[in-house]
């Protein structure tokens, strides 16, 4: 169970204390620090892909925290980080069903299920547990959530996410208008957008990883490649026909 580290809704920090010009980050295992400036890089032991989710969510934090309307910006952001758990659990769910045996792909269920177990990163979707329960824990009885242990449970992660986007645990009564008006209470704008800020970067880099292995399986479409394509032979009528390459190179086969 993580600490409970948040006053109640005094203020928008609770009862936790920053030195002044310092920063509130969460860590890639949901643990809280202060911090003076930007990420440092690899020194405190994160890898390139934390380090630049670091940078952005905290960009992102701070962005939202420069609003004058905090009630709306926190909202906003929950709305953002509601829409990177869907669109993670959108592809992770295909890939599951391609695994199954469920939906068809270009690889066999077999082999889908071996490249799961062998390529998704699970660790990424600890840590992404680890902030799910964070935000939630403030909100409901930790013994209403699933524990986020990836390592127990495969699916803790997945749990939490839907648990962040439906606004409720399953057993519990849903209130008239969701998650928005608990959370900004129980955790604070500031605090909020820093959480939300981590979900949202971190479940956005999990959906391009399940998306990639979508498209791999032959489960999904490379709409980019598709676009780039269609993009190569709009440009190619347009020198063959506007510029007159078509003509000129008709010509030259006419006096051949």
């Amino acid at each position: 169970m993580l600490p409970r580290v948040y006053g109640g809704p005094l203020n928008a920090m609770g009862a936790y204390m920053m030195a002044p010009g310092a920063r509130l980050k969460v860590g890639p295992r949901g643990h809280l620090y202060e911090t003076m400036g930007e990420s440092n890089g690899n020194g405190n032991g994160q890898s390139d892909e934390d380090v630049k989710i670091a940078d952005k969510a905290n960009k992102d934090a701070a962005k939202a925290a420069a609003k004058t309307d905090e009630g709306h910006a926190a909202k906003v952001e929950l709305d953002r980080m509601r829409g990177s758990l869907k669109g993670w659990l959108k592809y992770r769910g295909i890939n599951d069903e391609v695994a199954t045996g469920k939906r068809k792909a270009r690889i066999p269920a077999f082999l889908a299920a071996q490249s799961i177990a062998r390529d998704r990163d699970y660790a990424g979707e600890q840590k992404l547990a680890d902030d799910l329960y964070m935000l939630l824990s403030r909100l409901y009885p930790v013994e209403s959530l699933p524990a986020p242990d990836v390592g127990a449970d495969s699916e803790a992660a997945v749990k939490l996410a839907m648990i962040a986007i439906d606004g409720k645990p399953a057993e519990m009564t849903p209130t008239p208008a969701g998650l928005f008006p608990l959370v900004l209470l129980a955790v604070g704008g500031v605090v909020l957008f820093t959480i939300t800020s981590y979900i949202s970067n971190r479940a956005e880099v999990q959906k391009e990883k399940e998306r990639l292995a979508c498209i791999q399986a032959g489960a999904c479409t490379d709409y980019g490649f598709w676009l780039k394509a269609a993009s190569v032979v709009v440009v190619g009528y347009f020198v063959w026909e506007k510029l007159g390459v078509g003509e000129r190179v008709k010509g030259a086969i006419k006096k051949k």
